[in-house]
């Protein structure tokens, strides 16, 4: 009997540990990441930063007076509600001047699955969507691993440019715990760089 009883009590707390460690791996991060001024770029993500404000020059030319206007909340919002790829084209190198507000706001998107759409992008080759019928293929152009057709995959792109790490890729099909699990690897990385020296 005394063995059956500890038997049963160690496949409890067994499965018990083994049910809080798989769901501390998917479980949202409580709170939003918020900014943290100790925030130090890594060596590569340095050379991000400076690759996209070179090629920022050459880019935009024309327009650099008035795009060096938009605020990190302006790009914000454009990746939250516009669905002009001109706007993330624009993102992807201005957010080499927003990057300490922006990075800890684009890993709070992460787990956002809400489609916002892609219009007027070219050739830029995203596959699923493409085979969707939601995107036109021109047989050539940029492939993008993520789906810049919603929040999260948007998030993702970005934070993927700027940092020059890569954790993942948000595809059209990820599920709600595979966003959770790339927003933690994101999370860790940046709390990571915050307190290291």
């Amino acid at each position: 009997m005394n063995n059956k009883l500890i038997l049963v009590v160690s496949l409890i707390l067994f499965a018990s540990q083994t049910e809080c460690q798989l769901s501390n791996s998917v479980r949202p991060i409580k709170q939003p990441i918020a900014q943290n001024n100790s925030f130090r770029p890594t060596p590569k993500m340095r050379e991000a930063i400076d690759a996209r404000q070179h090629d920022f020059y050459l880019y935009f030319s024309a327009d650099q007076a008035k795009i060096k206007q938009y605020t990190y909340q302006f790009m914000l919002d454009k990746i939250d509600n516009s669905p002009e790829y001109h706007y993330l084209f624009i993102e992807e190198y201005l957010i080499a001047d927003h990057y300490q507000p922006m990075i800890p706001q684009l890993i709070n998107r992460l787990t956002n699955a809400t489609k916002v759409g892609l219009e007027n992008s070219f050739d830029l080759i995203i596959d699923e969507r493409i085979k969707s019928g939601e995107l036109e293929s021109w047989g050539h152009g940029g492939v993008v691993e993520d789906d810049l057709f919603t929040i999260a995959g948007r998030a993702n792109f970005l934070l993927r440019r700027i940092t020059d790490e890569d954790f993942g890729h948000v595809s059209m099909y990820s599920s709600a715990n595979e966003l959770r699990r790339l927003q933690q690897k994101w999370a860790n990385w940046y709390l990571k760089q915050s307190i290291e020296e």
